[in-house]
């Protein structure tokens, strides 16, 4: 169980926007940037952050970022 949850909170950034683009979740923690645990905020989404998340080219990882 611990192992799948791991996997979702590599996912959950990508399925949220996708739900509703005008927000976005940002880890504050995460097993793969070497903490014990997933831990995520909720932040508004600006238009280029949303214009980039629907792009087909748009490399769009900077989403996952505070600041």
């Amino acid at each position: 169980e611990e192992e799948l949850g791991r996997l979702y909170c590599n996912v959950d950034v990508a399925k949220y926007m996708g739900f509703n683009p005008c927000f976005k979740q940002v880890h504050t923690k995460a097993p793969f940037r070497g903490d014990d645990h997933c831990e995520l905020v909720v932040r508004p989404t600006d238009e280029r952050e949303r214009e980039d998340f629907a792009g087909a080219d748009a490399d769009w990882s900077y989403l996952d970022r505070e600041g």
